[in-house]
């Protein structure tokens, strides 16, 4: 439908596209590097894991993503579900396509409030009570590839990093590596 409404504009126009929550059907995705959503939680949108099969799951990743290059590291996460992060370039620029919503932790690993553990309904004291070691957001391996790509300016002016979701509060990176 998307490639129908915009097919216009796409024809002429480099065009990245990219699944994400609503997609895989559910409001927020909290992945989890893969894991299905544990059967005994509510189906709510505040509980890592997918709601999906990793079968429907692929089906919509393939769909969406079989435009881009190949991943930068294909190996399955858990389930068997295919990964699509990559690098892409157009012209002097060279684009980062990570996933985020398919690896990070969920909130329900860090919320100790009340209702909906993806919704804070009131200014934190500390909000560094959120920062656990263990909580993920790009994952390893998708960290390891933005290490390897950061470092690579062969034939690139400048570098995007395209991501479903904003990236924020990074310090500015001055020795040209990721803050992880």
């Amino acid at each position: 439908m998307f490639g129908w409404a915009f097919g216009d504009l796409m024809r002429d126009i480099p065009t990245i596209c990219t699944p994400d929550d609503h997609d895989v059907f559910q409001g927020n995705l909290w992945g989890g590097q893969g894991i299905p959503k544990p059967a005994n939680l509510p189906n709510t949108d505040d509980h890592t894991g997918f709601t999906q099969t990793v079968k429907m799951v692929n089906v919509v990743n393939t769909t969406q993503c079989s435009h881009l290059p190949d991943p930068y590291d294909p190996a399955p996460i858990e389930q068997g579900m295919i990964v699509w992060y990559t690098s892409l370039n157009y012209g002097r620029v060279s684009f980062a396509i990570v996933s985020d919503r398919i690896f990070k932790s969920g909130p329900d690993y860090v919320a100790t409030w009340e209702g909906r553990k993806d919704h804070i309904r009131e200014p934190l004291k500390d909000p560094s009570s959120l920062e656990k070691p263990e909580l993920e957001f790009l994952g390893k391996r998708q960290e390891l590839f933005l290490e390897d790509w950061i470092r690579d300016w062969k034939d690139v002016d400048i570098k995007v990093l395209l991501s479903q979701t904003l990236l924020q509060m990074l310090p500015p990176i001055t020795d040209n590596t990721i803050i992880s």
